[in-house]
């Protein structure tokens, strides 16, 4: 009779054998130590170490030990997941703090950048304020605010009154420039259209009172020389005004645009076509146009005086070169 199994259940001889039922699965876990062995039915000795049990060959005897196949349990992949997230955290937290140590570091340099800035303000205001204030140059004040009966301030006085004239209507001296400007501009007119401003719809003397009125001057200096050989002084004035041909030429082209668009050619109107009313109104209204469109200029006025007899007179000459060029006359 053969010697019956004890390892064999009897009642369960011939099934499957479920792996917490097998003795062999239970083996190491990852730290390397062997696998408890729960005791089988019917065995209540203990069995020696497998490594000891009859029949168990020995592999170190024929060669090198097989590699084993290492299982990590969840707990431990879970640890190595904190020990991760703790490194990451201590790497973010480095970072943040040399972010934190720079911005602090450039702040503290804007911030000393601002004091110093402000303190030097705060330094000049007050010395500006405590300490006297030195004497104007001799060009800075004028000699004619030292003395009223200086030849600067005479002939100050006479270069303003002839200002204030020419933009006052009615006076000599704006009637003067007045019709220069518009004998400008009406012979421009018959140059190019061989036609009469009244012909052609427009009013020269509203360029003229147009061009005077855009005038804005102030005093820059006066000069007076009644010691020299030929004695003069010269009154400076920065100025600003509208230029007449610089309106002309916005004027001429809108025109030309126009005549096109009603068919009308420039050499019809050369050989005598006369215009409609209505298109010398849209004319008149392409001229208030140009005016309106043109800014004024910044330029320098000066009013030169000559000293004959005593008496400081306005040189004529050159004061309408001054006026017909600040006011843009054609050369």
């Amino acid at each position: 009779m053969a010697k019956r199994d004890s390892n064999i259940d009897p009642f369960n001889a011939g099934e499957p054998v479920s792996p917490w039922q097998d003795p062999e699965s239970e083996t190491r876990d990852d730290e390397g130590q062997e696998a408890y062995e729960a005791p089988h039915h019917g065995d209540s000795a203990p069995k020696p170490p497998i490594g000891q049990m009859p029949g168990f060959a020995s592999n170190n005897t024929n060669g090198p030990k097989a590699p084993r196949t290492r299982r990590r349990s969840a707990d431990s992949l879970k640890r190595e997941a904190a020990r991760q997230a703790r490194a990451q955290r201590a790497r973010n937290k480095t970072s943040g703090s040399i972010a934190r140590r720079i911005f602090k570091l450039i702040l503290g340099i804007w911030m000393l950048f601002l004091l110093l800035s402000t303190g030097g303000s705060i330094v000049s205001c007050a010395t500006s304020l405590f300490t006297p204030s030195s004497p104007n140059k001799p060009y800075d004040t004028p000699a004619f605010e030292e003395d009223e009966d200086s030849p600067e301030a005479l002939c100050l006085l006479l270069a303003n009154t002839r200002m204030e004239h020419l933009l006052l209507a009615g006076t000599p001296e704006h009637a003067a420039v007045a019709d220069r400007i518009a004998g400008a501009f009406a012979q421009r007119i018959e140059s190019d259209f061989d036609l009469t401003p009244d012909e052609l719809g427009v009013n020269p003397t509203i360029v003229a009172e147009w061009v005077i009125g855009s005038l804005i001057y102030e005093e820059v200096d006066a000069q007076a020389f009644p010691e020299a050989d030929d004695p003069y002084a010269s009154v400076y004035f920065d100025a600003e005004a509208c230029s007449m041909m610089t309106m002309y030429y916005e004027f001429q082209s809108d025109l030309y645009d126009y005549l096109s668009e009603q068919g009308l050619y420039l050499l019809d109107i050369k050989q005598g076509k006369e215009l409609a009313d209505a298109q010398k109104a849209d004319i008149a209204g392409i001229l208030q146009a140009a005016m309106a469109e043109t800014g004024s200029r910044e330029s320098s006025m000066r009013v030169r005086l000559t000293l004959q007899d005593d008496t400081w007179k306005i040189d004529e000459a050159d004061f309408e070169r001054y006026c017909d060029y600040i006011f843009g006359m054609p050369a």
